[in-house]
């Protein structure tokens, strides 16, 4: 609980702004009942949300459309600045959807599981000097969406960012390291 306290502290207002405003419509639709189908073959589902990480917080939005009744495919992109050094994401996105497979009896919730692949570049400015890196970013995870309608609804995924780069400032010259994340997404779903 203490991380989530001063993880709000360090957020930038645009991130309150859109925290706040996700918060206040998830509030007013959530009492609109409504039914929603299970993910199906020519679903298309946009999220938009943010991500708890230890260092910073970034913002993202997600397309998916379904291949099949099980899995769909998209892609991600992603957005964090903090002091001098920003941080953008673009993914592309394969999830697999169980609710077919475990029979859930309830038709409002989603329950995936996926696999993102694609870039992290990272920039640094400080000081009147500026720099640049790009890493390889792999992100398995989990997750869950719960539609409030029959198209909106919040969504809830966990896993890790798996960062791999070319280090050229070590120590013995260059090489290349991997840089493992925990994060924690929240955001809203809309069907469309």
């Amino acid at each position: 609980m203490i991380i989530i306290y001063q993880t709000i502290f360090k957020l930038t207002y645009m991130q309150k702004l859109f925290i706040s405003r996700t918060l206040i419509c998830l509030f007013f639709l959530g009492s609109i009942a409504a039914k929603a189908q299970i993910f199906e073959k020519g679903t298309k589902l946009v999220d938009a949300g943010f991500q708890l990480q230890s260092d910073y917080i970034p913002i993202f939005a997600n397309f998916e459309t379904g291949v099949t009744d099980d899995i769909g495919v998209g892609a991600k992109s992603s957005f964090a600045k903090k002091n001098h050094v920003g941080n953008m994401g673009i993914q592309l996105v394969g999830n697999y959807h169980f609710n077919r497979l475990l029979k859930l009896p309830v038709e409002k919730l989603d329950l995936l599981a996926g696999l993102g692949l694609g870039v992290q570049l990272v920039t640094y400015k400080f000081a009147g000097d500026s720099d640049s890196q790009a890493a390889f970013l792999s992100t398995p995870f989990v997750g869950s969406r719960y539609f409030f309608t029959d198209k909106i609804g919040a969504m809830a995924k966990v896993g890790f960012d798996i960062y791999r780069y070319k280090n050229d400032y070590g120590y013995y010259g260059s090489a290349v390291e991997t840089f493992t994340r925990a994060s924690f997404a929240l955001g809203v779903t809309f069907k469309l």
